[in-house]
Order: C-alpha cells, then sequence, then structure tokens
C-alpha cells in the first residue's frame, strides 16, 4: 500500500479554490469547519456552500486514498477489480452527520483524488485539473444506514465503484480468559477426536511425554484435571 503523500487539508484547499474558480455562479462564501464543529450536529462535513437547513446548499467531506497496487492478505477490496486501486475509509458517525444534511434539493459528498502522489497535485493545481482528476460520492447514493466503518474501493477508469462491509468484531482475551476457557459449544464427539488425535500422534514418545500432553489438553482446552495412575502391571 501506498500513502497518500499531501494532506487531506493540502488537498481540501486545492479543490475549493479550483471549485470557485470554476463556478461563477457559486456566490456563497465557503464555511470550513473545525474540528469542534465538524463532531458535532449539522457538521460532518469539511467545507460546506450555503447553511445546513437551506436547500440548494452544497457540502463536501474531503477524504485523501491509500493506493494499492498489489495482493496482500490484508489488501480488503482486492476483488473488486482484480487489479490497483484506491481506497478510502468512512465511519459511522461521521457519515449519519453526511445523511442529516441531505435534502431533497441539497447536494452531500465525499470527495477523494484519484492520485496520491504530492509531485500529481502540484501538476494537477498549476493545470486546475484537480477536480477533474477526483471523485465524487454523493450521499443519497449510500444505503440509509451504515454500522462501524467500511471502505470505498474506487479506480479512475471505472464508473463503479465498491462500498465493503465493515470489518467483523474480535475480541481480544486475556491471559485469564485462557485458563477460564471451557468449550460448552463443542460436541462430546469433537472433543473425543481431539483426544484421539494427541493420543495417536504421540503413540511414539515416552509413556510419561504422552500423559503430558493429554493431561494439557484435557486441562488448557477442557478445564479438567486429570490425575493418572500408573500401575506397574
Amino acid at each position: 500500500m501506498h500513502k497518500c503523500e499531501f494532506s487531506e487539508t493540502q488537498f481540501s484547499f486545492s479543490y475549493t479554490f479550483e471549485l470557485i474558480k470554476h463556478n461563477e455562479n457559486l456566490l456563497v462564501m465557503p464555511e470550513f469547519l473545525n474540528t469542534v464543529k465538524e463532531g458535532r450536529e449539522g457538521g460532518g462535513f469539511d467545507v460546506g456552500f450555503g447553511d445546513p437547513d437551506v436547500d440548494g446548499s452544497l457540502f463536501f467531506q474531503f477524504k485523501i486514498p491509500g493506493y494499492y497496487d498489489r495482493w496482500g492478505w490484508r489488501t480488503k477490496g482486492w476483488d473488486c477489480y482484480h487489479k490497483s486501486f484506491y481506497r478510502i475509509e468512512i465511519d459511522e458517525d461521521q457519515f449519519n452527520l453526511l445523511r442529516a444534511l441531505k435534502r431533497d434539493a441539497n447536494n452531500v459528498y465525499y470527495a477523494t483524488p484519484e492520485f496520491f502522489q504530492a509531485s500529481q497535485l502540484q501538476t494537477h493545481y498549476h493545470q486546475q485539473t484537480i477536480c477533474e482528476h477526483s471523485a465524487l460520492f454523493e450521499i443519497r447514493d449510500f444505503p440509509a444506514s451504515l454500522k462501524g466503518f467500511h471502505h470505498i474501493v474506487y479506480r479512475p477508469d471505472e464508473t463503479i465503484s465498491y462500498l465493503c462491509s465493515e470489518p467483523k468484531d474480535l475480541k481480544k482475551r486475556t491471559f485469564d480468559d485462557f485458563f477460564s476457557f471451557t468449550p460448552d459449544r463443542m460436541k462430546l464427539s469433537q472433543k473425543a477426536s481431539i483426544l484421539r488425535g494427541i493420543i495417536t500422534n504421540t503413540i511414539d514418545i515416552d509413556i510419561p511425554d504422552r500423559i503430558g500432553s493429554v493431561f494439557s489438553a484435557l486441562f488448557f482446552r477442557f478445564n479438567v484435571i486429570w490425575i493418572p495412575v500408573l500401575s506397574s502391571h
């Protein structure tokens, strides 16, 4: 993964500057929210043109992407195109704030560049082509609600992008959990299969080591203390 070589602030300023320059009818002074207002009701956007309660207003939330040009087991989104792509992250709280701004006559967008190198930003800035080489995702095109974190995967040469669902929760266990774990949902046949496998795999080792393996399996996996009794007969 290649990290974006410029900041979200650099992109948002450059995009807004160009947007105003190219739209003579955009007479409303832009409002840039600070981080406190952005996280409150009526916020969620980076720059807005107009009032959230007035129809015809325009709002942008800017995102800078990561660029993925090779497959990896952590590369969420590779299955969408099977080739290089850009990916941004969105979260539930911010999305809900943006969705609250949406009216029939309002336009609310995520805006993100289709490039990641600082030299490209410099070139597009001088050529006034930043908006042309950026992707827009309108809030009205999203599902009615989102839970948790999601990714948007996109490519400059594709008209279809993909919304990837949030990761599944994975509980982090402590060392105490390790000792208190009892696989109550495991069938008796499954427990027997595990023990049978241990006995089979340790058949060629000394009896004390074999007993130790079974003891460990019973204690650590099933929370059962087994006291073996050895006979000389």
